[in-house]
């Protein structure tokens, strides 16, 4: 049976998709962490696949992409809010609403980790900057990436934090130095 690919917010060569995928693994395993259990190291794999090969998709394509990793990852779900190592998790719609916590040793949904709203210290409206799990996770994929030295770029539809999270990430003071280009591009189409 032969089954259309998933689809992507914008074209990948396979190559840039491995490259995505080693540089997410190296982020994650890292020597500091000493990761040796297979278990652990088998959740950063698929949070790494997660968000390497099925990153760019579409909502439609995630579904299908989580599917597809699930059957062959064959390892059991879970329907709790979180599960342990060993288990993917299952309530929400796919893993890209989860993220594996190499400390907890468990998957946990995004959602769990949005902090509290704090208000700007200068009272500006324009400072206002309502955490949501969509900045979290961006922000995420932003440091994982920007910790060994790799190149992001941010796609997908308006209101989905890209340009919050750039901007914010602009004003923390750089650990590394990083090269910024902030291309806003909004298209209206008048048909007539």
């Amino acid at each position: 049976m032969l089954v259309e690919p998933p689809k992507s917010v914008t074209p990948m060569t396979n190559l840039s998709l491995v490259q995505q995928l080693t540089t997410v693994l190296s982020s994650l395993l890292t020597e500091e962490r000493g990761i040796t259990e297979p278990t652990v190291i088998e959740g950063a794999f698929v949070l790494a696949l997660t968000w390497s090969l099925g990153g760019a998709l579409t909502q439609p394509g995630r579904v299908q992409f989580d599917k597809f990793l699930k059957k062959l990852a064959g390892l059991p779900t879970s329907g709790g809010e979180s599960c342990q190592c060993g288990q993917l998790p299952s309530s929400l719609p796919t893993l890209h609403d989860y993220t594996f916590d190499l400390d907890q040793r468990q998957w946990r949904p995004w959602t769990a980790e949005v902090p509290d709203y704090v208000p700007p210290a200068d009272g500006k409206f324009a400072s206002i900057v309502v955490p949501t799990s969509d900045t979290v996770r961006s922000t995420w994929v932003l440091n994982q990436v920007a910790s060994v030295r790799g190149a992001v770029l941010f796609v997908g539809e308006s209101g989905t934090a890209k340009t919050t999270v750039i901007s914010k990430y602009r004003q923390i003071p750089p650990l590394i130095s990083y090269i910024l280009y902030l291309i806003s591009c909004i298209l209206y189409l008048v048909f007539s």
